[in-house]
């Protein structure tokens, strides 16, 4: 019993021992003290901060508030405190503006694509030749010009046109013709060398198709190389809007129109033979195959840069070709194989919410075109530099597209076109590099051309990367052999 009493008198002593006791006549007296005593804010704050650093449950801070610690180590805890805070908000803000520039995240695919869900590539087929000799002689009008004889009006405004897609002399033009009229395409198309005149022996998937079948593969266009012809291309019906200018049956797929789009792919009622067309097998068997071939008295070494032969150029079935920027030569005399990888770029949907400048591309319903119905980069810097074009030389390339009420640059403007462009491309790097020197938000510097267009890249792209390797190709031995043979059939022998 008395230990029992002893232990509550200890446990009494224990919760008591700081309450002062105060008799009855005391108490108004107690009360009055103790408001005059009440904390001020800053020692609520210290109390408040003591409280929080011993009992919370970050290393470091209890040590802070820890009653009886010196003040050295004090001091220590708080530069150990002050570095880490500063190390971790320094990688947090690392990662924000990371997500700020770049938000989204460009990975590889976890499944392969089918080969057969995308289409073969459009090609393009640009031949150095420009005009067929028995139709014009551009070398002969030209050292005419040069020696300064005598020329026809016909002479000379043939040679105007001709000189549209060849490379000639200011001098020698009329500077008073700025623009032209239909009549230069007319006379482009009349003297360039048609399919039958340039290829032979077309094979597509491991089908021979002959002569009268290649206007049904092959589509003529308009580039900035003249005449050129097109495989596998979308009708023009398609790539374009009603209301820009089309030169006759050019980039017309003769009523084959596209099942397919770049967003949803094939429809699910596309059959095999489906446009544009697609292959099923890797390797040559499952692509195209062309024999070219050039007759001697068509070469032309004045017209163009003295090289012979022809320009390739592989692009989407509905981009306009860059012949001139991108391409690969084919030579005469030469054989050469185009190993093809596809370059698929998909966006996820959940990414529709963000803005397009945030992810940095564009869905097909965010952006219209003004003579383009469908939208990628190359076809919006391509409208972009038209107007551009047009702003600065008042006219525009007949390659390019254009309304009907728009002027066509004549020959005499080609180096105006030429410098619009550089000027074009040089203002979009000059921001580019402006750009990443200031930061994001700060738009006080001027614009380029392409930027003011705002030609993002599309959210679902294709494109194609080529790789060539090129052999000798004997042919003129082959032909020599073969002729010995008593089943020879003169007939075939190659007009080259």
């Amino acid at each position: 019993m008395t230990n029992d009493f002893y232990e509550l008198d200890q446990i009494v002593k224990t919760k008591f021992r700081d309450v002062n006791y105060v008799n009855s006549g005391d108490v108004s007296k107690a009360n009055t003290n103790t408001e005059e005593e009440h904390p001020n804010c800053t020692k609520n704050t210290r109390h408040y901060v003591k409280e929080f650093c011993n009992r919370t449950s970050i290393h470091g801070l209890n040590y802070l508030g820890e009653g009886g610690r010196p003040f050295l180590e004090r001091i220590w805890w708080i530069v150990i405190i002050v570095v880490a805070l500063y190390f971790c908000i320094s990688q947090i803000l690392q990662t924000y503006d990371k997500w700020i520039n770049s938000p989204v995240i460009v990975t590889f695919a976890t499944t392969q694509t089918p080969i057969w869900s995308i289409p073969f590539p459009a090609i393009t087929i640009c031949p150095e030749v420009k005009s067929k000799k028995n139709l014009f002689n551009y070398t002969d009008i030209y050292l005419k010009k040069e020696n300064d004889e005598e020329l026809t009006e016909r002479e000379k405004m043939e040679f105007e046109y001709m000189s549209m897609v060849c490379s000639t002399d200011k001098q020698l033009l009329n500077e008073t013709l700025n623009t032209t009229t239909e009549e230069a395409l007319d006379f482009l198309k009349s003297v360039a060398p048609d399919l039958s005149d340039i290829m032979y022996g077309v094979k597509w998937k491991g089908t021979i198709y002959d002569d009268e079948e290649l206007e049904d593969l092959f589509s003529p266009i308009l580039t900035s190389e003249g005449v050129c012809y097109t495989f596998n291309i979308m009708d023009r019906s398609e790539v374009f809007t009603k209301n820009v200018s089309q030169y006759k049956d050019f980039f017309s797929t003769n009523g084959k129109l596209s099942e397919w789009s770049v967003e949803s792919g094939y429809s699910e009622t596309a059959g095999i033979e489906a446009y544009p067309k697609r292959t099923f097998v890797a390797g040559v068997k499952g692509g195209l195959s062309l024999t070219f071939y050039v007759h001697d008295d068509d070469l032309d070494y004045i017209c163009g840069d003295s090289l012979q032969g022809f320009k390739i150029t592989l692009h989407h079935p509905a981009e306009i070709p860059r012949v001139k920027q991108k391409y690969f030569r084919l030579p005469l005399d030469q054989s050469i194989v185009a190993s093809i990888k596809p370059n698929m770029m998909t966006t996820s949907e959940d990414l529709v919410s963000y803005k397009p400048e945030d992810r940095q591309c564009y869905f097909s319903s965010e952006k219209s075109l003004k003579y383009f119905n469908i939208y990628n980069q190359q076809n919006c810097l391509l409208e972009c530099l038209t107007d551009f074009c047009l702003d600065y030389c008042g006219c525009v390339g007949f390659q390019m597209p254009r309304e009907n009420s728009t002027p066509v640059c004549s020959a005499v403007k080609v180096e105006c076109t030429e410098q619009a462009k550089a000027n074009f491309l040089v203002s979009e790097v000059a921001y580019k590099i402006q750009h990443s020197r200031k930061s994001k938000n700060d738009n006080s510097h001027e614009k380029s051309a392409s930027d003011k267009c705002n030609c993002l890249p599309s959210c679902t792209s294709l494109d194609f990367d080529v790789e060539t390797s090129q052999s000798n190709w004997e042919w003129k031995k082959y032909l020599e052999v073969m002729s010995q043979t008593s089943k020879w059939d003169e007939t075939r022998e190659l007009n080259t």
